[in-house]
């Protein structure tokens, strides 16, 4: 099956855009219909509002997806939370890495999510919950 993602405005209930990719997590850039988007494919798209529906910018980061995604600094980078429980930071004009902070120790996620401020990440595993610190977003 396909999937899209549609925004609405949750106002008027008019479709503003619609997107092709699967997506695995969104960030939009403060107030404002700039779009990031961690695709099923693998790949981090980010859409602009003067640009149409195709991605303004395309970049894959090391194989894995982002969990969770948060824009910084006016939209100048990118936080992600990645599948293995990784934090990156990527300045978003080219997708290089400002920022790493490795994943947990000694355990395989299966699924992770930030906290509303970014200051600790948990995640499911065979095991159970595992919580870690994570980067905090100031």
């Amino acid at each position: 099956s396909r999937g899209f993602v549609v925004v609405w405005d949750a106002r008027t209930g008019k479709r503003q855009r619609v997107f092709d990719p699967i997506a695995k997590a969104l960030a939009f850039r403060e107030d404002t219909l700039a779009l990031a988007v961690s695709s099923d494919s693998g790949r981090i798209e980010l859409y602009e509002p003067d640009q149409g529906e195709e991605p303004a910018k395309t970049f894959c980061f090391d194989y894995l997806l982002p969990y969770s995604m948060e824009f910084r600094d006016g939209g100048k980078s990118l936080a992600m939370l990645l599948s293995d429980g990784a934090f990156v930071e990527v300045a978003t004009a080219s997708g290089r890495v400002k920022r790493r902070v490795p994943p947990p120790a000694g355990y395989k996620l299966w699924s992770a999510v930030a906290s509303p401020d970014w200051s600790c990440s948990a995640g499911v595993t065979e095991g159970g919950i595992v919580v870690w610190s994570c980067d905090h977003a100031e």
